[in-house]
């Protein structure tokens, strides 16, 4: 998350913790899968034994999810959905492939949940930004973090579950609201100072290294082997997950789908708000997309009775002095004005001609990556990265946006 506007997208922001406060560029990720590792370090403290080969024994892969807990991840709406499951184990085992490699590692964490280099965190996130499980990766741990966004509604919903091994599971839902508040976002800081995270600064550190290697190494672990993991890594590298189609960091990309998830919940409440005019809200589309002036935006929003932290703010519930590098990232403010753009140009196709430039932009394929909800589909979030936005973002006033026209408005 970032306290400057320097940059453009550099201060793209935002470091999730389910629970307190945890604390990539674009090419294509190199094609193979991995729980392998050759001359991999030995990691003993993850409690992992290695694969014996011995076909008597039992593998724990061949134990699937019970049949009366069946989740479709497409379009799971609440957190409470995966209660039916016995352990965090038969979550991850139902998981589909694609959300295998979109993970992120915590080596120190002040939520709930305990990390370490020995024990990190792990936080496995549906790339459209649908779910988000977070999970010790201690060989006691039976608690499960949980948020899950609905694009119905456009709303997160949050929960705690510990399982029991049989029957149903507990639920938590109030300690959740300490961090995230009462109505429940995540927090997660930003690009490129995630914090405590496995490759902070879009580099892997020498001992994250370590980590890695030996993760990708344990195919009997527990949590690591429903990951997917790349056949190796470097020190200095980015992070990234193991696909066979370009995409960015694993952590940047955390950044991207939760600051659009904030577009869509905002821009949403914005246009079903019967107080407001259509006039009114191409007057914040202007904000938001041509000036691009925050103290602006939060004026403007307050005048609608939006208070901009409760929306578009990412910092720990309870904070009193939230810097600008707990608002997400700078471009959460750009985010919202293409939601909401796209939102008033479908409600009123007579925009289309006075506005015919923002309607072309919004229908150029990059955009499509915005809307993007279905995970089979989904191919990545590269289309819409830097490289596009910055062509937006390093001039105000830019005419691709329309902007000479929405100020005349």
């Amino acid at each position: 998350m970032i306290n400057s506007r320097v940059g453009p997208l550099l201060t793209m922001a935002m470091t999730l913790t389910l629970a307190c406060n945890d604390r990539n560029s674009v090419s294509p990720s190199p094609s193979g899968d991995s729980h392998g590792g050759e001359n991999s370090q030995d990691f003993k403290s993850f409690d992992d034994k290695p694969n014996s080969g011995n076909p008597s024994e039992p593998k724990s892969e061949e134990k699937g999810p019970k049949d009366s807990c069946q989740i479709d991840w497409e379009t799971v709406s609440s957190a409470s959905d995966l209660s039916c499951f016995q352990s965090i184990e038969e979550v991850l085992e139902s998981l589909p492939p694609k959300v295998r490699p979109y993970w992120v590692m915590v080596h120190s964490s002040k939520s709930q949940q305990e990390a370490s280099m020995e024990h990190p965190r792990v936080i496995v996130n549906a790339p459209t930004g649908k779910f988000i499980l977070a999970m010790e990766t201690k060989p006691d741990s039976k608690v499960m973090e949980v948020a899950v966004f609905d694009f119905k509604r456009n709303v997160w919903d949050f929960a705690g579950i510990e399982f029991q091994g049989h029957g149903e599971a507990q639920l938590e839902t109030e300690s959740c609201k300490s961090c995230h508040s009462s109505s429940p976002r995540p927090i997660w800081k930003g690009y490129r100072d995630w914090g405590a995270i496995v490759g902070n600064e879009d580099q892997i550190k020498a001992e994250e290294l370590v980590l890695l290697n030996n993760a990708r190494s344990l195919p009997n672990h527990r949590i690591f082997k429903h990951l997917r993991f790349q056949n190796q890594y470097a020190e200095g590298q980015v992070l990234r997950p193991m696909l066979d189609y370009p995409e960015n960091g694993n952590n940047q990309i955390m950044n991207f789908f939760i600051a659009r998830n904030a577009a869509r919940a905002l821009s949403s409440k914005l246009l079903e708000d019967d107080r407001l005019s259509d006039t009114q809200l191409l007057g914040l589309v202007y904000e938001t997309l041509c000036s691009r002036d925050y103290d602006g935006i939060q004026r403007r929003l307050a005048d609608f009775s939006y208070l901009y932290q409760d929306h578009l703010g990412f910092h720990i519930a309870g904070i009193e002095s939230e810097a600008r590098m707990w608002i997400g990232h700078v471009h959460i403010d750009f985010f919202l004005g293409l939601a909401l753009a796209d939102g008033l140009l479908k409600k009123n196709a007579a925009l289309k001609d006075s506005l015919s430039e923002l309607a072309n932009t919004l229908s150029a394929p990059p955009f499509q990556t915005f809307h993007e909800t279905d995970l089979e589909s989904f191919q990545g979030w590269s289309t819409m990265d830097f490289r596009w936005l910055n062509q937006f973002y390093n001039q105000t006033e830019s005419p691709s946006l329309s902007c000479p026209a929405l100020r005349e408005i």
